[in-house]
């Protein structure tokens, strides 16, 4: 396990100005970097990851009206492109995939296939695991960030590191949390696979530095909607 850190508010200077979600772009920054370290081991005919992306699938209407229900989480399966030259356009594919994945209705159905399964026979169960998991080539969560201090046991917590297991087949997990004004980034390698971990956690800032350039300019404009609309919490 390792860590990395990055600027929690210059991402989120990020989101708000290519007028998406914080998902896509920290996917964005994860599928450079995994672009850039394939491409530094000749692992050129690997063109996606696909890529298990934690989401929350809550309604509008349940964070007023119903707060105390809780997040609805599910796992989104998307592929993830890393061989786009330009980073905006990586954004913009991964930004694509992710709406349609959100908007589809077996995503939703999610939550309750895993609530059948925890009632089947165990050895079915990881027959089922293996069978779906061993898809799996990437892993990305990013657990939503807080602005304030936190305290344990009288003592003012400093850092946060999250940290997601490897998935087969997959060199490393990635997961993220902000806490006060850092991106906290925790790497669970499989150092048999990913014996360089420097060189990617290098790479990962890399690549926000090198969208951070892309993007310049003023917050994307989003499109006015109706009054009786009500807007989509972001992920």
């Amino acid at each position: 396990v390792d860590g990395r850190e990055l600027p929690f508010a210059e991402v989120r200077t990020l989101k708000q100005l290519l007028g998406g979600s914080m998902i896509d772009v920290i996917l964005t920054i994860m599928a450079r970097s995994m672009g850039k370290w394939h491409t530094k081991h000749r692992l050129h005919g690997v063109q996606e990851l696909m890529t298990l992306v934690p989401v929350n699938l809550r309604k509008p209407e349940a964070w007023t009206e119903a707060a105390n229900i809780g997040n609805v989480a599910t796992g989104i399966l998307v592929p993830l492109p890393i061989r786009l030259r330009d980073p905006l356009e990586t954004y913009r594919e991964i930004h694509r995939r992710m709406e349609a994945k959100k908007a589809d209705p077996a995503t939703a159905a999610a939550p309750l296939l895993a609530e059948l399964l925890s009632v089947i026979p165990r050895r079915l169960m990881n027959w089922m695991a293996e069978a779906t998991v061993g898809n799996i080539d990437f892993i990305v969560t990013n657990v939503p960030g807080i602005l304030v201090p936190r305290y344990l046991a009288g003592a003012e917590i400093v850092a946060a590191y999250p940290f997601a297991p490897v998935a087969m087949k997959s060199p490393v997990s990635v997961a993220l949390y902000g806490y006060r004004e850092t991106l906290f980034i925790g790497l669970d390698s499989d150092e048999t696979s990913m014996p360089d971990v420097e060189t990617f956690k290098t790479m990962i800032v890399g690549a926000f530095e090198e969208l951070r350039q892309a993007v310049g300019g003023k917050p994307r404009r989003r499109k006015a909607q109706h009054s009786t609309e009500k807007r989509k919490p972001q992920t």
